[in-house]
């Protein structure tokens, strides 16, 4: 499957802190744990990303994406858009952005395999933020021009099966976290262990996903 994004091609960095483990391995474990190359036969994955607080629902986006045409279809609350993603023009922008911003939140683990130009850190194992763990962690840095996440930073808290449970992003490669999640509520669809639901500290928000389906 080639699936295009709109990144320049870089040179993959790995750095480990002080011992013989490889970022790179990591991180290919982590992909494999999370589907792997399953993505490669799917024809069309829709799911429903939904921003909640306690106060009330923020954000509840529709998509619906073919990953060999590159086609979306979009429908926020009664409106729908349809575009393809290698013809972006002016109207898809803001549209392509809010995809991939919540393509991201799903499907992050295939981007270490899909991403170029990234620098992977072994970090060892590191207490969760939320006071849980310790976990082992990979940090994953973007480089500082170009593409859609230029400078953040990722550090991926992982289990023994390579799991992730707990994610925290850092924008422009902060060093306290602007974003920080558990990952649970793991379901099995289409081959595809997915995390359904994303956490924040003491209760203060949560990212769902909804309806989740894949069709090979």
């Amino acid at each position: 499957m080639k699936v295009r994004f709109l990144y320049p091609i870089w040179f993959l960095t790995v750095t480990s802190l002080g011992c013989s483990v490889s970022p790179e391995i990591i991180a290919h474990k982590i992909f494999l744990a999370h589907g792997g190359t399953s993505f490669d036969k799917v024809k069309e994955l829709k799911f429903t990303f939904v921003v909640w607080t306690p106060e009330k629902e923020l954000v509840r986006r529709t998509w619906t994406w073919a990953p060999k045409t590159q086609d979306v279809s979009f429908l926020d609350g009664e409106k729908e858009f349809r575009y393809n993603r290698n013809q972006i023009d002016d109207a898809s922008k803001e549209t392509e952005a809010k995809f991939i911003n919540d393509s991201y939140w799903l499907l992050f683990p295939f981007h270490l395999a899909w991403d170029s130009g990234v620098t992977l850190t072994y970090d060892g194992p590191q207490p969760r933020p939320d006071g849980k763990g310790p976990l082992r962690r990979l940090s994953i840095k973007y480089p500082e021009q170009g593409g859609f996440t230029p400078g953040d930073l990722y550090r991926l808290y992982y289990d023994s099966d390579y799991k992730i449970r707990y994610w925290t992003y850092h924008k422009n490669g902060a060093s306290e976290p602007t974003r920080a999640t558990s990952w649970e509520e793991y379901a099995t669809i289409g081959s595809i262990p997915f995390s359904l639901e994303r956490n924040g500290p003491n209760g203060t928000f949560k990212i769902l996903f909804q309806d989740v389906t894949v069709s090979h």
